[in-house]
C-alpha cells in the first residue's frame, strides 16, 4: 500500500489530475520516498506475513507493527501454543515466564534467561495513518519542487555579466524538514 500517490502529490502541487506529462516521473519520486521512509523507520507499512528470529526473554518485539495475527512462534526449537502467549497490543508476552509484582507495581520475572525466537506473523494497515500519508506527501512534493527549481548539487551565482557555478556538496544529503522527520519518527521501530 503506498504512503502516498501521484494524484495527492498532483492535488498539493496543484496540478490538474487530467495533466499526466510528468506521471512517470511523479511515479518515480513516489517511490523513492516510499523506499526513504520505510528506510528511516526501518520497517514496511503494507499489510503482509512476516518471519523474524530474536534474542527475547519475556517479550518479543516484532519489527513490522501493527500486529494483526501471530501464526507461529517457536522457542528454543519448542513450538507454543497460543496460550503460552498474549498478543499486548504490538508486543508478545510470553504466559510461561513467571512474574510478579513489587509493593512499588514494577514487575519481577522468576527468570532472565534469554530464548531465541522465530516468529512468523501478519501485520501492517489496513489504512496508512493520515499524518504518514501527509508527510510521504510532502516530501515527494519537496523532491518535485528541488528537481524543478534547483540542480541538485548546484550553486549559481552572478556578478554583473559573470556567471559562477559551482558544486555544492552540503546539498548531496538533502536534510528531512523538521516537521515531517517528527512525524515520521513515531513511525519509527522501535528494538530492544
Amino acid at each position: 500500500m503506498p504512503l502516498t500517490t501521484i494524484e495527492k502529490v498532483k492535488s498539493y502541487l496543484q496540478i490538474p489530475q487530467s495533466n499526466t506529462n510528468e506521471d512517470i516521473f511523479l511515479q518515480d519520486i513516489v517511490d523513492s520516498v516510499q523506499e526513504q521512509i520505510e528506510s528511516h523507520c526501518k520497517r514496511k507499512f503494507d499489510i503482509d506475513t512476516y518471519m523474524e528470529t530474536h534474542q527475547c526473554k519475556h517479550k518479543c518485539f516484532p519489527k513490522n507493527t501493527p500486529l494483526k495475527e501471530v501464526k507461529s512462534i517457536i522457542r528454543d526449537d519448542n513450538t507454543l501454543e497460543s496460550t503460552d502467549y498474549k498478543i499486548r497490543g504490538n508486543y508478545i508476552e510470553f504466559a510461561s515466564d513467571l512474574k510478579g509484582y513489587t509493593i512499588g507495581g514494577s514487575v519481577l520475572y522468576a527468570s532472565d534467561y534469554v530464548s531465541e525466537i522465530t516468529i512468523t506473523y501478519t501485520a501492517g494497515y489496513d489504512a496508512i495513518p493520515k499524518d504518514l500519508s501527509m508527510a510521504a506527501t510532502k516530501l515527494a512534493v519537496i523532491e518535485y519542487k528541488d528537481s524543478r527549481e534547483n540542480r541538485i548539487g548546484i550553486i549559481q551565482e552572478r556578478e554583473g555579466d559573470v556567471q559562477y557555478t559551482y558544486a555544492d556538496k552540503s546539498k548531496n544529503e538533502v536534510n528531512m524538514p523538521s516537521d515531517i522527520k517528527k512525524v515520521l519518527d513515531k513511525y519509527v521501530q522501535v528494538s530492544l
